[in-house]
């Protein structure tokens, strides 16, 4: 037996029953790593769109401006 299911097993009734109800995710943990996720996955689009969007511009613009 692995030390997890043995102290599982040595639990009280009670709190295993109490164990077993209980969710993984409550709604706040989903929606704080879906905001989490979201506000990550923007920042990185803006740098990467950032840098792959405005090269083009410097690349033309440069020799007019000098």
């Amino acid at each position: 037996m692995s030390k997890l299911s043995d102290w599982y097993e040595n639990l009280d009734p009670k709190t295993k029953a109490y164990l077993e109800k209980q969710p993984i995710w409550h709604n706040s943990d989903l929606i704080k790593a879906s905001i989490g996720g979201a506000v990550v996955g923007f920042l990185v689009g803006i740098v990467v769109g950032y840098q792959l969007g405005w090269q083009p511009v410097v690349t033309v613009f440069k020799p007019i401006v000098g």
